[in-house]
This record gives structure tokens, sequence and C-alpha cells, in this order.
């Protein structure tokens, strides 16, 4: 099958490249290892947070542009996944004056954050524990459910004509020069003009096949979730290690934990109590819930925990979008603008300087 783009990885960034391409009239191809959107895609919390303080500064023109974009889906497209601006609120069990600090620095720089004492706490929140000394507060930023966008974007696409290909393992590349001119995979054999490199975790394996070594690992995340019970919370709410967010349905998501374990899918039983324990200290009523859904999901991590997104110096007609680890949903719809713009412009009007391959040599 011959495609002027062929993107390898069916997640969240492989399909808003996909979304971005097609909408540029560009004719595209996607080959998905396993099944569209079943890994870190379905399993994450869902936060579009560019105003969160624990992110560096330099990637927050980036969210900043990731959520509008996702806004533009929502109002414009009409695609139905949760969006909603119900904002994130980060609990603080200590340090309030270094926290009100922090925010005065922060908003001098565009952030859109307040710091909340435990009565302000109680008024937006009053289901939550009371032994938190303040919180800082995100109004404006958003959260949505990346699954159902993929399942959003599938539809799009393939009444667009793009060619979605499930099951499609990538088995090694024919190169010529420094340029890829076919794609060997479980599903038959592919050709484009250009291919982007989505694979999260497993992007890796794609550049062994090219004598390339990325700097990803999977680091494993643990992601526990209701059914629908009544409504107790209204922004998702953080300690900066664990999340809980209640669905528009009732369901409550809590997720948190990072591991290094390879691609080990266990869900080890001390990690499961720590996540209902941790996100229990937050939202105490969650102790009587039963749990309708566990899973795993493997996030793409760098050695700097940035993203790396641009072309390779070595394969020259292969774009590298990958390394989002947590923020692989928060910044994929910005991720695909950008791939797209690489391919139909040869650059990218966003700043994405801090995502350069080159930092890591490639």
């Amino acid at each position: 099958m011959k495609k002027e783009v062929a993107i390898i990885g069916g997640g969240i960034v492989g399909l808003c490249s996909a979304y971005y391409l097609s909408k540029a009239g560009i004719s595209v191809v996607v080959l998905e290892r396993g099944k569209i959107a079943d890994e870190a895609s379905y399993n994450n919390m869902g936060g579009l947070w560019p105003n969160i303080m624990s992110r560096p500064d330099i990637t927050k023109p980036f969210a900043d542009l990731s959520l509008s974009l996702y806004e533009e889906m929502a109002t414009k497209e009409g695609f139905r996944f949760e969006f909603r601006r119900n904002g994130v609120l980060e609990v603080l069990s200590e340090g309030a004056d270094e926290g009100e600090k922090q925010i005065q620095e922060r908003r001098a720089k565009g952030y859109n954050v307040k710091f909340l004492n435990p009565s302000e706490i109680e008024k937006i929140e009053p289901n939550i524990s009371k032994n938190f000394v303040g919180g800082i507060f995100c109004p404006k930023d958003a959260n949505a459910s990346s699954f159902l966008l993929a399942k959003e974007l599938y539809a799009y696409l393939t009444k667009k004509g793009v060619s979605i290909i499930e099951g499609a393992e990538v088995l090694d590349f024919q190169v010529e020069s420094d340029r890829i001119v076919e794609i060997e995979t479980s599903k038959g054999s592919f050709s484009a003009k250009f291919v982007v490199n989505t694979a999260g975790p497993w992007s890796p394996f794609i550049g062994d096949l090219l004598g390339i070594s990325i700097p990803v690992q999977p680091a494993k995340g643990y992601m526990r979730e209701t059914g629908p019970v009544e409504k107790l919370i209204n922004a998702a709410i953080t300690n900066s290690n664990v999340v809980v967010t209640q669905r528009p349905a009732g369901q409550i998501r809590m997720g948190g934990v990072v591991e290094f374990a390879g691609f080990d899918r266990t869900f080890d039983k001390v990690k499961k109590q720590v996540v209902l324990d941790a996100t229990s200290s937050i939202l105490p009523a969650l102790e009587r819930f039963s749990i309708a859904d566990e899973r795993t999901g493997f996030r793409p991590h760098t050695p700097d925990g940035l993203p790396i997104i641009g072309y390779s110096k070595q394969v020259s007609n292969m774009i590298i979008a990958t390394g989002h680890f947590r923020r692989g949903f928060e910044l994929a719809s910005g991720t695909g603008k950008v791939v797209a713009e690489l391919i139909c412009d040869g650059k990218t009007f966003a700043d994405v300087e801090f995502a350069s391959p080159k930092r890591f040599g490639l």
C-alpha cells in the first residue's frame, strides 16, 4: 500500500498526527501493533493541565496550544470525549507559605493559578479530606477522555479514507541511502514518503530496526476506576503523586505510581494498595466503593522527562514523536499539529526546541 505518510503507533499521539495530516489533505496509513488506543491512551487520568505548578516552564506554551486544540475538537468538530474545563487542584500537606510564594512567581509568567486556604478548598471540594494546609488551583485547566477521543478520531479518519490497521507489527524496514522506502509488517508491506514513529514505549524497537538508539523506556502506571457513584468531586485532584478525578457519568478514576519494570503487566498487589491508600487520603469516600476496572499501562519515559519531537538526522524521512511520559494525552494534539506542519511546510510554528531529537543525538 502506497501512502504519503505512514504512522507507526495508533495511540492518541499517532491518531492526532493522522487527524491533522488528513485535514491538510495528506493520505495516511496508521499501523498499530495491537489495538487502537489500548495502552496508555486508555489508562491515563485525562489531565489537560498546562498551568499545574510541577511542570517545567519551557513546556507551558506547547501545553497551552494543545489545550486550545482540544477545545476546538470539542466545539468545532463536535467530538464527544468528556472535555470539560473543570480545573485541577493540587492539595498540600505542608508548605503553604512556600506554595503561595511559588504561585506569585508563576502568575508573573502567565500561569492561571491561585492559592486556596483550607476553608476555600472546602467550599469547592467539600468531600475531600480536611487534612490539607492549602491547595494550588488551576481553574482553567481541563479534563477529558483520551480513549473516547480516540474512538471519535477513528470514526472521523476512517470516514475520510485514512487506513487504520490493527495487528500490524513492524518487522523490518527497507532503507535506501538514508530514507525508508518500505515498511514490512505482520499485515503486509507499506511504502510512504514520510514515516512517523509514534510507538510510545515501543518506539525504541522501531529505532533498533533502523540502527537508531531511541532513549525511551516503559514506565508502568496503575489505574483503578469505580462504577458510577454520586457526585463527590468537581475538579481533578492531585497531591503530585496520585490523581483522583470523577467522570461525567460518575465513575471515579484514580491513578499514579511509576514503576520501571520493563513490559511486565503484573498488577502488583502492594502497588494497588498504595494507589488506593494514597487516593483515599485525598477522597476518604473511596474506601466504600468497589472497583469496576483496573489496568496497568506503559508510558514512554526519556532521561530528562521531556518528549522527543522532530526529524531524525539518521533517517531523513522519519519524524520521531514519542517520550511524552505522563503527558501523552495532554500534549498529543499539539504534537499531531507539529508533525503535520513539519511534513506539509518543512517547519513548525510551535516552539518545540525543548523536545528536539538533537539533544540525544538523534
